[in-house]
């Protein structure tokens, strides 16, 4: 979940944006992220330390930075908009 979800501030959007970098980490990598972690331990982790599952080095750049590390900005304001991601998944199935 979203760090704005886990405190229970008003949110909106961009804790869309943060869940779905979540869920395309999870398709690039085959795992399922924090795995075992129980609740307050996830929270305390995602939420206070700010850490995120890690990334491949083979993942294309551009996925890995627009979408996955973009969308995982702890400050909802400095996420990309879903019409980004978009834009940067056509772009990239265009190329390949």
């Amino acid at each position: 979940m979203a760090p704005k979800v886990y405190n229970s501030d008003a949110y909106g959007l961009p804790a869309d944006v943060f869940s779905f970098a979540v869920v395309f980490w999870q398709v690039l990598s085959f795992q399922i992220p924090f795995k075992g972690l129980d609740t307050e331990v996830h929270a305390n982790m995602v939420y206070m330390k700010k850490r995120r599952p890690a990334l491949k080095m083979k993942w294309p750049r551009k996925l890995k930075n627009k979408i996955i590390v973009g969308g995982w900005a702890h400050n909802p304001s400095r996420r990309p908009k879903m019409i980004e991601y978009l834009q940067t998944i056509e772009e990239h199935l265009n190329h390949h």
